[in-house]
């Protein structure tokens, strides 16, 4: 489906990919295709597409599946191959989610020029800020574990106390 204004607001602040030229065409759960008009300012010295180019747009379009409806999610790790040069004056990015589990997911990105040529492939791991949810039930468990050991650590000198102290007001009584 084509973005709505929500999704397309969000992404420009993603300027470096916007500011190239960058684009939404599509996104779904877990999909978005992106594309970039070619222009000078994206090829090389030889007249080629930068690498660059295929990386923004590639990540670009990651971001968008993934983020789109708000997950807040960052990549860890990104495999590229260069399977060729774009040919026509159009690139197109497709991500895809591959497995989506609940705080890693992996993500394949194509990008392909508009006569549908591979140029580039991409795969992505994501972990989803839900890491700082996980560490934060971690710390609360540490904390309520420290406590519960502070405290028995408190009673059991206390209660040998107490009872020293019974035992001594006992004697005390008997002597009287």
């Amino acid at each position: 489906m084509k973005p709505d204004e929500k999704t397309v607001k969000l992404f420009e602040n993603d300027r470096f990919a916007t500011e190239n030229g960058a684009m939404i065409e599509e996104v779904e759960e877990h999909y978005a295709q992106c594309s970039l008009k070619l222009g000078s300012r994206h090829r090389n010295a030889m007249g080629a597409v930068m690498g660059g180019v295929y990386f923004t747009l590639a990540d670009f379009a990651f971001a968008v599946a993934a983020n789109w409806q708000g997950t807040g999610t960052v990549s860890l790790h990104s495999d590229i191959a260069y399977l060729g040069s774009a040919k026509g004056n159009q690139l197109i990015a497709e991500a895809v989610c591959i497995k989506n589990g609940r705080s890693t997911s992996y993500y394949k990105i194509e990008v392909k020029d508009e006569l549908g040529n591979l140029a580039y492939g991409l795969d992505k791991m994501r972990r989803t800020l839900i890491i700082k949810e996980d560490n934060e039930q971690k710390m609360k468990e540490s904390q309520n574990s420290l406590v519960l050991a502070m405290a028995h650590d408190l009673r059991t000198p206390l209660t040998s106390l107490i009872t020293f102290l019974e035992i001594a007001l006992k004697k005390s009584k008997d002597i009287e």
